[in-house]
């Protein structure tokens, strides 16, 4: 009887262990306005010509801020009155740094035997440490466009329209739509 009680004690830290766990896995950056979570900010450079950029943590896809970034330069095309807009540069970037050190892993379990449960846990620590690949710090994209009228748009072939690029991403990315 009291080794069914230990081993409901036991498995019920363990499953508690694996909902702290669950819960701290990281999100990747949202659609948002730039924050301490990252997010997208723009400048006017001149009456149709905007720099826009996203900043995202290393959980948010490289597609995924070039999906913003589009987004962004959309809604603001919009916002403007133009119908297209047309990317001007395209400058983007992950921040990253060398990973060194140490590794630190620790394991937990229990069993049942002829006498009893038993309980154990361990750590892993490697016996080296240097160089280990890089870490991803966070990623950064930036557009320059420049907004195009309907009439401009057909002079342009890379020229994006905005209500199709709109619901492309919304499709992809329903957390977006607003």
């Amino acid at each position: 009887m009291e080794s069914s009680f230990v081993h409901c004690k036991i498995l019920g830290l363990l499953l508690l262990a694996i909902a702290l766990l669950s819960a701290c896995t990281p999100e990747p950056t949202p659609y948002q306005p730039l924050g301490e979570q990252g997010g997208y900010e723009e400048t006017r450079l001149q009456k149709n010509v905007y720099r826009v950029s996203f900043k995202a943590n290393p959980y948010t896809s490289e597609t995924d801020v070039l999906d913003y970034l589009y987004l962004r330069s959309a809604e603001l095309t919009r916002q403007a009155g133009f119908s297209h807009f047309l990317i001007v540069q395209d400058v983007g970037k992950t921040q990253a740094r060398p990973r060194t050190g140490t590794r630190f892993s620790l394991g937990l379990g229990f069993g049942r035997g002829i006498r009893g449960g038993h309980f154990g846990a361990g750590a892993l620590l490697p016996l080296h440490s240097g160089y280990d690949g890089v870490t991803v710090q966070y990623r950064l994209g930036v557009f320059v466009f420049r907004m195009l009228s309907p009439e401009e748009a057909k002079t342009e072939p890379e020229a994006l329209e905005i209500d199709f690029l709109m619901k492309s991403i919304h499709e992809k990315l329903p957390q977006t739509a607003k």
